[in-house]
C-alpha cells in the first residue's frame, strides 16, 4: 500500500493477507479508498471505517432477524400468498445520496406499497440465469423510477427445486457489494437448509 500525505510525504508498506485478490479487485479497492478518503486523517479513516462496519453489523443483523422470521412463517404454512417483510428503511435516511425530501417521499411511498416490492424482486430474479445466483441491479437498471440511485442485491430460495422466495438488500450505490452480495447469498442458503430440513421431517 502507498500512502501519499498532504504534504507530499510518501509511504509504503507491505500488507500480507490471507487471501488472494485479482488486479480488478485490488483496482477498485484502491480507487474506493481515493474516493472515500482522501484528504482526511489517518484518526477520521480509522473512525469512519469503524462506523461503517458498526452500520453494516447492524444491517446484517436486521437482515438475519427478518429471514428467520419469514423462513417461521413459511414453515407455519403462512407464505401462500407473496408477502414481504421490510425492515432498517429508515437506514436509508442517513446516507447523503438519499438527501433530497422529494426523492425521500417517493423511496417511502414504494417500501409502502409492498406490490411494487413484490414486482422488483420478480423482475430481479428473472433476470437470473439459475436458481441461487445473486443478482445486482445498479442505478437506472431499476425498473422502479424511484431506486435510479439505489443499488439492489437480490436472490432466490428454493425448495423441491422450486422457486419459494426471495431476499434482498437495498442501499445507496456505493454499496458494498461485495460484502453485501455474501451476505444475501448466506441468507438464502440458510433458508433453503431450514426448509429442506422441515420438508425431510414430514
Amino acid at each position: 500500500m502507498v500512502l501519499v500525505s498532504n504534504s507530499n510525504i510518501v509511504h509504503d508498506k507491505v500488507i500480507t493477507l490471507d487471501e488472494d485478490f485479482t488486479q480488478d479487485e485490488l483496482n477498485r479497492t484502491a480507487r474506493y479508498l481515493n474516493v472515500e478518503f482522501s484528504g482526511k486523517s489517518l484518526l477520521a479513516i480509522r473512525a469512519e471505517i469503524i462506523e461503517l462496519m458498526r452500520e453494516e453489523k447492524a444491517l446484517y443483523d436486521t437482515v438475519l432477524r427478518n429471514a428467520m422470521l419469514l423462513c417461521e412463517r413459511s414453515l407455519e404454512g403462512e407464505a401462500a400468498t407473496a408477502e414481504v417483510y421490510l425492515d432498517g428503511a429508515s437506514n436509508i435516511l442517513t446516507k447523503p445520496e438519499f438527501s433530497g425530501a422529494e426523492r425521500i417521499r417517493e423511496l417511502f411511498r414504494m417500501f409502502e406499497e409492498k406490490s411494487r416490492l413484490v414486482k422488483i424482486l420478480n423482475e430481479c430474479i428473472s433476470r437470473q440465469p439459475s436458481i441461487g445466483n445473486v443478482k445486482v441491479v445498479i442505478g437506472r437498471e431499476n425498473v422502479a423510477s424511484s431506486m435510479k440511485g439505489c443499488a439492489v442485491i437480490t436472490t432466490s430460495y428454493e425448495v423441491g427445486g422450486d422457486v419459494f422466495g426471495a431476499i434482498g438488500v437495498v442501499g445507496p450505490m456505493r454499496i458494498e457489494y461485495g460484502r453485501m452480495m455474501a451476505v444475501v447469498n448466506y441468507l438464502a442458503r440458510f433458508i433453503e437448509r431450514a426448509l429442506f430440513d422441515e420438508v425431510s421431517l414430514h
